[in-house]
């Protein structure tokens, strides 16, 4: 609808990871507005390593009524045991 991004990250985990995904948030913080989330998330690939210690990557596409602005890459895993990261990262970019 308005073009795709590529977000790729290394996540590692002694008892494996079991989920897994990437996020963006306008301004930092904000993911969705009154018209619905900003960005379809498709699946998430291990693209190389294993699940202790994996590369994964994946698409995000954006929406045709997504702000442009300053959005921030967010970071989720779930290991096996059920632990769950939910991690601002110190990447960001413009549309």
């Amino acid at each position: 609808e308005g073009g795709s991004v590529i977000v790729r990250w290394r996540a590692t985990d002694g008892t494996g990871v079991a989920g897994q995904s990437a996020w963006l948030a306008l301004g930092g913080y904000s993911f969705a507005n009154t018209a619905g989330v900003y960005f379809i998330y498709n699946s998430v690939a291990l693209v190389a390593g294993d699940a202790t210690d994996g590369l994964y990557e994946q698409r995000i596409d954006r929406r045709r009524f997504t702000p442009n602005g300053t959005y921030t890459v967010w970071i989720t895993v779930v290991d096996t045991l059920g632990n769950k990261s939910f991690t601002q990262t110190s990447v960001t970019f413009t549309i």
